[in-house]
């Protein structure tokens, strides 16, 4: 087995966030443990979170506020993929040839 950090709880709004960031990857049949999609996250594999990285943290916002009629704001967003492993590049990470 290898371990993985889990957060200590989630909110409800990071669940809903992480919720809609693994439907926006296309990757919930790679982070649920073979059992049905569920809203709150019960069967969640954080540590194939941990692999995932979302590239235009912007376009994900802009999705969660398409999908759920939530106001969120990019920090929030950030912060909860965060704390659950998931990476997102930062603003001038990018290599320059």
């Amino acid at each position: 087995m290898i371990p993985a950090s889990l957060p200590r709880k989630l909110t409800d709004l990071q669940k809903q966030i992480v919720y809609w960031t693994i439907k926006f990857a296309g990757c919930k049949s790679v982070c649920y443990l073979g059992r049905p999609l569920t809203p709150d996250l019960v069967w969640l594999d954080f540590a194939k979170l941990r692999g995932l990285e979302i590239l235009k943290l912007a376009e994900l916002v802009r999705f969660i506020a398409e999908k759920t009629g939530l106001i969120i704001n990019r920090q929030e967003v950030a912060y909860t993929l965060a704390v659950c492993g998931i990476r997102v590049p930062r603003k001038g990470s990018q290599s320059r040839d």
